[in-house]
């Protein structure tokens, strides 16, 4: 008489319970979290997979951005995430430039810093407005070493953020692991530049891209810009963690 193979039969009963879980667990992700978002916390993004954008056909909360426009997906990721919110018109505005007082109330709401009341001061600003909508903005991005003022004493919150200025304020706020910059890492981007680090954080994860090997620090950015470096940091940062 033949020994029944009981081994082979555990290893497959094994196998269709352990097949049976992963389904199960791609079921609940599949009806409760379609977009794989994880709940962003201070230092921490929103991670959205990748794959559910290109994937799919999603359709734009704003008529001002459709499938054409090249910030299509990092403007649909941003809504998506809490990141904007568009205006009462219904449009998102991403060739819109964005100020210091406008992104930090971005960054301190997008990453869920506490936000502090009016402290009724300009909190050692000459240039800020004590009852401006922005001081509440500014003040926590202050205390939490997020946003920085200038020689003068002033903050300059109507001032149009720049390339170097913008990878600054966000990789400040999410709290990444920054190494120092011993070499130039693009053609005007040297070692002794205070952005230089920040650079080469954003060049080692993709974060934003170069042109012909030219970083352009100064360049004024958009909401476009700043949606797509969340878009970056999220996919290509976090997402790899």
């Amino acid at each position: 008489m033949k020994k029944k193979n009981t081994h082979s039969w555990e290893h497959l009963q094994h196998f269709l319970i352990v097949l049976g879980l992963i389904f199960g667990v791609a079921l609940i992700f599949h009806f409760f979290d379609p977009l794989g978002i994880v709940g962003r916390g201070q230092g921490q993004a929103d991670v959205v997979a990748y794959d559910d954008y290109y994937n799919s056909d999603p359709e734009s909360p704003f008529w001002d951005v459709d499938e054409t426009d090249p910030h299509y997906y990092a403007v649909l990721h941003a809504y998506n995430t809490g990141v904007f919110d568009g205006y009462a018109d219904g449009s998102f505005r991403p060739y819109d430039y964005i100020n210091r007082a406008e992104l930090a109330k971005v960054i301190m709401f997008s990453f869920t810093y506490v936000i502090y009341d009016n402290p009724g001061n300009n909190f050692g600003f000459w240039d800020l407005d004590t009852e401006a909508w922005y001081i509440p903005y500014l003040y926590s991005a202050y205390l939490n070493g997020v946003l920085s003022g200038y020689p003068d004493g002033s903050l300059k919150p109507a001032d149009t953020v720049n390339r170097a200025e913008l990878l600054k304020i966000f990789l400040e706020a999410a709290v990444v692991p920054l190494e120092g910059c011993t070499e130039d890492i693009y053609l005007d981007v040297k070692a002794g530049d205070w952005y230089c680090k920040y650079a080469k954080f954003a060049q080692d994860y993709g974060l934003m891209g170069a042109d012909y090997g030219f970083f352009y620090g100064e360049d004024s950015m958009t909401r476009g810009d700043v949606a797509e470096l969340f878009f970056a940091y999220d996919i290509f940062y976090l997402g790899m963690q």
